[in-house]
């Protein structure tokens, strides 16, 4: 994977800023037909896990998906709520075992292999750096209640469950998964800043506009120079950059290291040479550069889910 932009973090890449903060509102306790604070369905069964890992009907969040009540955790065994609502068999409640470094109940996460409570005014922020209702995370990863101060740079908490001093093109980024607010805004260096244009940072994924290239860190268009080569079909960097091939080097701007040009690919260095470029950011997928998951699927130990 590439290590050299892991300071870039783009939660929010290719995706709509919607419903859930114009209407000041965020997810309810049972969220069947709900969305993220992004405004990506969630929480009914097959779909992905609502922030906080809440899935509808006491459902569980099963790396990143959610499985109906009854059904079994495929990927981590056990039968969703056989013993207590949320586990998967004897794991991932508060106060049981993690699952194989995961939870599977809402509102609780993975502390020294326990599941532990957060999400509320006060708690750790859950995984992905996300509160229940209208709280926001944070300095300290700490949950802090709508009309209070975030802390530092990061403004006061909205309604909304983000914090008004962050987010936004020019503004900090704010912290987790909702670094940068807006389909077009990519944390670069703890800034906001517009992404996807040529001559832009590139987006979460490594995004850019059209059939552009993600050159490293920086989106070049179609037919400009990228890598040793030129920006071309399947964004590719000539010969390197798309899945399947080599990962490119000679980024614009320096920086040294081995990367890929085309969305939602990263650099597998495992088998050794220069690397080849792999698709990342689906569920059960490695997570792309800057810990990045589609559908805000959380990262979760090099793993999307």
């Amino acid at each position: 994977m590439n290590h050299t932009r892991l300071h870039r973090i783009a939660g929010l890449a290719g995706v709509l800023f919607a419903a859930a903060f114009v209407a000041g509102a965020l997810l309810p306790v049972a969220c069947d037909g709900s969305t993220t604070k992004s405004g990506i369905s969630c929480g009914g069964n097959g779909q992905i896990c609502c922030d906080n890992n809440v899935c509808g009907g006491s459902g569980c969040c099963d790396r990143g998906m959610c499985v109906a009540s009854g059904s079994a955790c495929g990927n981590l065994g056990g039968t969703c709520g056989a013993t207590t609502a949320g586990a998967c068999g004897t794991c991932g409640a508060a106060g049981e075992p993690c699952c194989n470094g995961s939870c599977t109940a809402g509102n609780v996460m993975c502390a020294n292999n326990v599941c532990a409570a957060c999400g509320g005014v006060g708690q750790p922020c859950c995984s992905g750096g996300t509160c229940s209702g209208t709280a926001c995370c944070g300095t300290g990863h700490l949950c802090v209640g709508a009309g209070t101060t975030c802390g530092g740079a990061l403004g006061t908490c909205q309604s909304s469950g983000s914090c008004d001093g962050c987010g936004a093109a020019g503004q900090p980024c704010c912290l987790g998964r909702y670094a940068c607010l807006g389909s077009g805004a990519a944390c670069m260096g703890d800034t906001c800043a517009a992404c996807g244009a040529a001559g832009e940072p590139c987006c979460g994924g490594d995004s850019c506009d059209g059939n552009g290239c993600c050159n490293g860190s920086l989106c070049v268009a179609s037919g400009a120079a990228c890598g040793a080569g030129t920006c071309g079909a399947s964004q590719s960097c000539g010969g390197c950059g798309a899945a399947g091939q080599a990962c490119c080097t000679g980024a614009s701007g320096g920086g040294g290291g081995r990367f890929c040009s085309a969305p939602n690919t990263t650099c597998d260095s495992s088998g050794g040479g220069s690397g080849t470029c792999a698709t990342c950011g689906a569920v059960g997928q490695p997570c792309c550069d800057g810990s990045f998951c589609t559908g805000n699927v959380a990262c979760r130990n090099g793993v999307c889910g």
